[in-house]
């Protein structure tokens, strides 16, 4: 710990602050009831890092788990949460099964999906996970179906990774094509520019 110091039940920052506090009841921090016995984390800044709610609570109107840890970034927004069960977030189908990431502007960034969904055309896959950008784009998804962009066909049930754009950024070869002139083979991983050129094959 080398820039955190340890006294009984709390870990300062090298500054003084506190990092993290072992509560010793029921505290509400923040708005949140957390539970006695557990850590409550702080960022340098003063702000509430982590925390275990004791009842489900709404966090930005987002249904956050009791027994769960709730995370928060720098500046206040939810960071992670469980929630108790299956919900949509912004037209988003979230599994509960797992944890749910959210970025500093408090836009979806992953989640598990509990169905299929369809974001920017392109059919993503219940079960798997689905990442997005913090303007709201997609970011990555398991292919629900075979879909051609920008002139290479993305396979059902292969992940891809897109560009705010929506163009390919990465993926993986599952056959034999030639891809903007160059021989690709299963298992090749094709990495694209934003504009749609490809920069690079990686052979598995």
């Amino acid at each position: 710990m080398d820039k955190e110091k340890l006294s009984g039940n709390t870990i300062c920052y090298e500054s003084g602050k506190i990092r993290g506090r072992r509560l010793q009841e029921a505290e509400t921090i923040g708005g949140i009831s957390c539970a006695a016995g557990s850590w409550a984390w702080f960022h340098e800044n003063g702000r509430l890092s982590s925390c275990e709610p004791v009842d489900d609570i709404a966090v930005e109107g987002i249904n956050c788990k009791a027994g769960s840890r709730v995370y928060f970034h720098g500046n206040g927004c939810l960071r992670q949460c469980n929630i108790p069960k299956d919900a949509l977030i912004t037209g988003v189908p979230v599994c509960s099964t797992t944890f749910v990431l959210f970025h500093e502007n408090s836009r979806l960034a992953a989640c598990r999906l509990s169905a299929d969904y369809t974001h920017q055309e392109i059919s993503c896959m219940s079960g798997r996970w689905i990442g997005f950008h913090n303007d709201g784009s997609l970011k990555r998804c398991f292919a629900a179906k075979d879909k051609k962009i920008n002139g290479l066909m993305i396979r059902k049930g292969v992940w891809a990774s897109f560009h705010m754009n929506g163009s390919i950024d990465t993926y993986r070869m599952t056959e034999n094509a030639v891809v903007q002139g160059r021989d690709c083979r299963p298992g090749d991983i094709l990495v694209f520019d934003i504009e749609g050129r490809l920069m690079e094959r990686i052979r598995m």
